[in-house]
């Protein structure tokens, strides 16, 4: 499994042309443990301080921007590259050690991923999943969980517009501007099947309640998948997935917990073995 992950090419690595010396930097990037260990963030804000910045710390979205002269620039780092090798090996080394703490006390559980259920993960600034402590909170469980070996798998939403971002006006009035995410672009890739399709899963909902639709997976690095409602018809996110956290009403809710209720764990009976390290 853990070659298999490896082998993987994450979903921009084609459209890039990285100077070979740092070429997995995609595989750091669609893997979230950078989000806490500070060393591996400043790969990306070495290069470009300016631009890792203004793409609100997203590396996806950095690597998709940065200009070759800045890319010559780290290469010819002698620091930089030293970082780059320690990062890598300590990731690799993340992935495929024996010795964590759940393996060594349930080597007998393993191959029993364990599902954790959350409507909001605050697991980084650039997935915008989240809207307050409590999804970080979530977010911090599977960041955990990782760091433990405990094959747990966050299950959650991806909303199409994520939280907003609050301003005053100047009559005190509170603004609330949300911005629409675009998938390609965040350090997530589609859940696939073992026939190499992404995998859907269709929820059947009482009429009036919600659109026909189908879920759709995300998954975040290896350790969270996420669901983006879509209506079967048009393939297009539907609006009852667009707010995050607090619904603007309880039939709103009561759609997100009857989906729980009837196919919110699907992916996990359909996964095998133990997912990777890493989120």
């Amino acid at each position: 499994m853990l070659e298999d992950f490896l082998a993987i090419e994450p979903p921009i690595a084609k459209e890039l042309s990285l100077p070979k010396r740092i070429a997995r930097l995609p595989h750091l990037a669609y893997n979230l443990r950078w989000t806490w260990n500070p060393e591996a963030q400043s790969l990306f804000s070495r290069i470009d301080f300016s631009l890792w910045e203004a793409v609100h710390h997203n590396p996806v979205q950095f690597l998709r921007q940065v200009k070759r002269p800045q890319l010559n620039a780290a290469l010819s780092n002698v620091d930089y590259l030293q970082i780059y090798d320690r990062v890598m090996e300590h990731f690799d080394h993340y992935l495929s050690t024996s010795r964590t703490w759940y393996q060594q006390e349930n080597p007998d559980l393993l191959n029993r991923p364990i599902a954790y259920l959350s409507t909001e993960y605050g697991l980084h600034e650039s997935i915008q999943g989240y809207a307050g402590g409590l999804g970080v909170l979530a977010g911090d469980h599977i960041k955990e969980a990782s760091d433990l070996g405990v094959p747990l798998v966050g299950l959650g939403f991806l909303y199409t517009l994520g939280y907003f971002r609050q301003s005053i006006t100047e009559d005190g009035w509170q603004e609330a501007r949300y911005e629409l995410l675009d998938f390609a672009n965040l350090p997530v890739w589609p859940v696939v099947g073992r026939n190499g399709t992404p995998l859907t899963i269709s929820v059947a909902l009482p009429e009036g309640i919600s659109p026909r639709g189908s879920g759709r997976c995300g998954w975040d690095g290896c350790r969270c998948i996420f669901w983006t409602a879509t209506s079967k018809a048009t393939r297009r996110p539907t609006a009852n997935s667009r707010r995050v956290c607090i619904p603007a009403s309880w039939s709103r809710e009561f759609r997100r917990r009857l989906f729980w209720g009837s196919e919110g764990c699907a992916p996990c009976a359909r996964w095998d073995t133990t997912p990777p390290r890493g989120i």
